[in-house]
């Protein structure tokens, strides 16, 4: 059940009411299976059978309708299909997941609706209004995005696989008879700096019924990459169980293969080009680079029998000095304006991720590794076995203290020549701040042998000066690397502390606290598995191998921080 968005244009009658327009609705399944649009049942595809597909076209105005699909299996094979022809130029296809939402109200209840965080949510009033709905403390507490990529079992991966997502680049042009080329994607980079080689990785979905070697007329169909007019790709590809073709991909190339993404009524082919070492270090140092993508082959028809779509299309330049990423597009925001030529985007359907949910914790280990499945410790991954890969997103939130570190050595024997006054200035998380004088005498000091002695007798005079304002323990005092004296708020209200005059303790003249320290991260995985923070790798523990710990320890700030961990299992035991 949801809610099924409606893009086309509003068809206004006289009085300006909204018509509506024509949409085609395709439910395929075995067994039975019922579709319904704004509770009335459109499509009844019940009965034991197996697959079998039926439509209905239903007039339906722009904007948000209920949905709903219901299906059962009795035995034996088992799927269900639900497509669409949308008004206008798109053509049948999969509902893609952009059209589908759990919920399309105008008012979200961020307490009980957490769930709506896995979608993209658009305003169209100019005002958002806030009304305070109860606890939603934490608010980093609701998990991670998990994006679950299932591959057949008679593939074999051996690094994280690239992986469809959002967008991808489609071509579905026909042959040009008088170059015998379809008309081609063109990525043109210019003022490139210094470098002698350049690397190209992307991955490629291979839709429909290519022909590969045929030699009767349906092929051959042959799929080409241009470098600088350098060919340095040319094969023909197949998606016919009886066709072959020239393409011998090595190994982690060819992520799938037999399996319908939607497209059409053939199954379709995904390559992870990137893995290919034909596109590693090609030899090339001009400051403009052209990479032309096309079909071609006496075969090649293009529309609706066969295309191919690129997506994750990076380029690096490769020095002396090491190497530098020039390009890359996911294409989720459209084609850039390097690209020309065939630049049609649209949603990657059923190459994207099978399963999205949100996972509340990464954390996915059974008592007893099983086998089969692999899926053991992932719950609710339905039809998932031997291989497959995950990319769970989201945001940590780091809530770090502030620290105020001393930025000059304290006296080593933690004996003060002379009575200390400073003013410690406490900014609490409502925006006030309390200046809070403070004394530390040199007497209480006297008897000192070590700087953690005094760091004791400044936490005495802090809290003492604290207590009456509410605050007695909520700075702590302590040592930094032997040598300097550190302030910790012990308080989540106090967001940052300042000195005033404590200069002979050490700290500089109106030196404020920061929120950021050391955190650590562990990734343990069966087989590979990368951790990302703010964009960078920060823990690789790809590869195939058995459950093995990788870890690194960051200094970061308080507040969010993007997050992304991608991982890959390829047979055997998984975790």
């Amino acid at each position: 059940t949801g809610q099924l968005r409606i893009d086309h244009a509003p068809n206004p009658n006289a009085q300006g009411i909204d018509q509506g327009r024509p949409v085609t609705f395709y439910l395929n399944s075995d067994d039975g299976s019922r579709l319904f649009i704004d509770g009335t049942l459109v499509i009844n595809n019940g009965g034991l059978h197996p697959m079998l597909e039926l439509s209905a076209t239903r007039t339906l105005t722009a904007g948000f309708h209920s949905i709903r699909v219901e299906m059962f299996e009795n035995f034996g094979g088992a799927g269900v299909i639900l497509s669409w022809d949308p008004f206008g130029p798109t053509g049948k296809q999969v509902i893609p997941s952009s059209a589908l939402f759990r919920d399309a109200r105008d008012v979200i209840n961020v307490v009980t609706d957490a769930d709506n965080a896995a979608h993209p949510l658009t305003f169209t009033t100019p005002t958002l209004s806030v009304t305070a709905a109860g606890n939603v403390t934490p608010v980093y507490a609701t998990g991670l995005i998990g994006k679950y990529y299932d591959f057949p079992d008679t593939g074999s991966l051996d690094r994280i696989p690239d992986l469809f997502d959002g967008k991808f680049l489609r071509n579905t042009s026909p042959l040009d008879p008088a170059t015998g080329q379809a008309r081609a994607t063109v990525l043109t980079l210019t003022r490139l700096p210094a470098h002698d080689a350049i690397s190209l990785d992307f991955l490629l979905a291979v839709i429909d019924k290519w022909d590969g070697d045929n030699a009767t007329g349906a092929g051959p169909d042959r799929f080409n990459v241009v470098v600088d007019g350098t060919s340095i790709f040319s094969h023909t590809l197949t998606n016919v169980p009886t066709e072959t073709q020239s393409y011998k991909p090595g190994a982690g190339v060819k992520l799938s293969a037999g399996s319908n993404r939607g497209f059409g009524g053939v199954a379709d082919s995904i390559y992870d080009l990137g893995n290919d070492k034909a596109f590693q270090g090609i030899r090339h140092n001009a400051e403009t680079l052209t990479i032309r993508f096309f079909a071609s082959g006496a075969g090649w028809l293009g529309g609706t029998d066969e295309s191919w779509a690129i997506d994750n299309v990076k380029v690096t330049l490769h020095s002396e000095t090491g190497s530098v990423q020039a390009f890359f597009t996911n294409f989720d925001e459209g084609a850039p304006s390097q690209l020309s030529g065939v630049t049609t985007t649209e949603p990657v359907q059923g190459f994207g991720p099978t399963v999205t949910r949100m996972d509340s914790q990464v954390s996915f280990l059974g008592a007893a590794l099983l086998f089969p499945p692999d899926t053991s410790p992932f719950l609710a991954l339905p039809s998932f076995t031997n291989v497959f890969a995950v990319r769970w997103t989201g945001q940590l939130f780091v809530d770090q203290a502030a620290r105020l570190i001393a930025e000059n050595p304290g006296p080593v024997n933690g004996q003060l020549t002379a009575d200390v006054s400073f003013t410690l200035d406490v900014l609490r998380a409502a925006g006030t701040t309390l200046s809070v004088p403070v004394t530390l005498t040199a007497d209480a000091t006297t008897d000192n042998t070590t700087l953690a002695n005094l760091a004791t007798d400044l936490a005495t005079a802090i809290d003492a000066a604290l207590v009456p304002r509410g605050l007695g323990g909520a700075v702590g005092v302590g040592v930094e690397a032997g040598t300097r004296l550190r302030l910790v708020a012990n308080n989540p209200t106090i967001t940052r502390l300042t000195m005033q005059g404590a200069t002979s303790l050490g700290f500089a003249s109106g030196q404020q606290s920061i929120q950021e320290g050391p955190v650590s991260f562990f990734v343990s995985s069966d087989d590979g598995a990368r951790l990302y923070i703010d964009g960078n790798l920060v823990v690789d523990n790809d590869g195939v191998h058995p459950l093995t710990t990788a870890f690194t320890t960051l200094t970061l700030s308080r507040g969010y921080h993007d997050l992304r961990l991608d991982y890959f299992e390829n047979t055997a035991a998984a975790g």
